[in-house]
């Protein structure tokens, strides 16, 4: 019995750059994804929002109170203020700064969890409850 090997075409990719930034990153296109998901979010709410305005006289219909804005505020300021640990370690990631990168990670970790404990309190205040129409 004999073997016979077959030559396999290779390629060497060792002076290839280990990763991507902006658009040749595949975790670019994911963002543009979810940024994409959001958008169409909005224009849903956008859309509900005229809608109820040419089927009711006022908002919000009789019989329910206001919804509270003081903790929608606080988290919009939340986000606002997030905008600086995400540049940080944007810019870290850039500089492939992997300390830098961990600890600005680790900030805006708490600046969610802080952004999901101000939600809570949010919808507590809403004065809607999922069970009611």
């Amino acid at each position: 019995m004999s073997s016979t090997t077959v030559a396999r075409p290779t390629v060497d990719v060792s002076t290839l750059p280990l990763g991507a930034f902006g658009s040749r990153s595949l975790m670019w296109w994911g963002t543009m994804g979810i940024v994409l998901i959001e958008g169409t979010v909005f224009g849903l709410a956008i859309g509900c929002y005229f809608f109820f305005r040419t089927q009711l006289p006022s908002w919000p219909p009789g019989g329910v109170a206001a919804p509270s804005l003081t903790w929608g505020t606080v988290n919009t300021a939340i986000l606002l203020l997030s905008l600086v640990p995400n540049q940080l370690t944007k810019r870290a990631g850039e500089r492939v700064d992997l300390r830098a990168v961990r600890l600005w990670l680790v900030v805006c970790l708490l600046f969610a969890v802080g952004f999901n404990v101000v939600r809570v309190f949010e919808f507590q205040h809403l004065n809607v409850k999922w069970d009611h129409d």
